[in-house]
Order: structure tokens, then sequence, then C-alpha cells
């Protein structure tokens, strides 16, 4: 027997309600799907930037350190020869060469600074203490008495 009867579905066929709204939410979900996986690349991308921008910078920074750390020794080197040269600075005067040392300490960040004559005789200003206070040395071979 047939039944013509609207209400219900036969095996074959999908309801309407069905046929019409699952287009929409499958539609939804991946155009929400698509937006959320590309804004999450998107963010990951930025991170990736962003992070080797810092490195650069740091780097960068770094070089520029070390490059002024170390060219501070071969400055003050350049200084001391030409005020030796010009008699600003006598090398057989160990006083004067210790306060200038100790001077120069005062003003650059630099641990330790000397000066070394061929006779042995030495003059040398430096940080040893942890307070930041600051030494004086000077030896003097003329002034060592050897006994026999």
């Amino acid at each position: 027997m047939l039944s013509n009867n609207k209400n219900s579905p036969s095996k074959g066929n999908l309801p309407l309600r069905l046929v019409l709204v699952l287009p929409f939410v499958l539609q939804i979900f991946a155009a929400v799907g698509l937006t959320g996986y590309l804004s999450l690349r998107n963010g990951q991308q930025a991170v990736n930037d962003l992070a080797s921008r810092l490195q650069r910078e740091v780097s960068d920074r770094i070089d520029q350190h070390l490059d002024s750390y170390l060219n501070t020794g071969r400055h003050l080197a350049e200084i001391n020869g030409g005020a030796m040269d010009m008699g600003l600075l006598d090398p057989d005067n160990p006083q004067q060469l210790g306060q200038f040392f100790w001077k120069q300490l005062q003003l650059h960040n630099i641990g330790y600074i000397g000066f070394c004559l061929q006779t042995g005789d030495f003059t040398g200003s430096g940080r040893f203490f942890d307070d930041g206070r600051v030494t004086v040395d000077e030896v003097s071979l003329k002034r060592i008495r050897f006994y026999a």
C-alpha cells in the first residue's frame, strides 16, 4: 500500500530543512576555520619576524659595545705614546705615570693600565677590589736590594 502522506519522508528523500541549512552551516564552518588558520599563520610569521629583528638589534648592540670596549685600550695607548713623545709624560717618573693612569681609570671603563721600561721598572694602575678602589703600582729594580 502506498502512502501519500507528505509528512512522512520516504527512504531516498532528504528533508528540505536539512538540504537548505546544511550548505550554510558548512560554509560558516569553512569560513571560520580558514580565517582561524590564516590568523594563526600570520601571527606566527609576525612573531618570527619580530624575534629576528630583535636578534639583529641585540647582535648589532653587542658588536657596537665590543668595538668600543676593544678600541679603548688602543686609543689610550696612542694617547699615552703621544704624551710621552711630546714630553708631557716622563717615563722615568713613576709617580707622575701612576697619577696619570689613575686619572685614565676614572675616565674610562678599563681594568688595568700600565707601562714597563726595558730596565724592568713598571708603573701601573688598576681596579682589583670589589668596592671599586683603584691601586697604583710602582716596581723599580733600583729600589730592590739583593743580598748574597
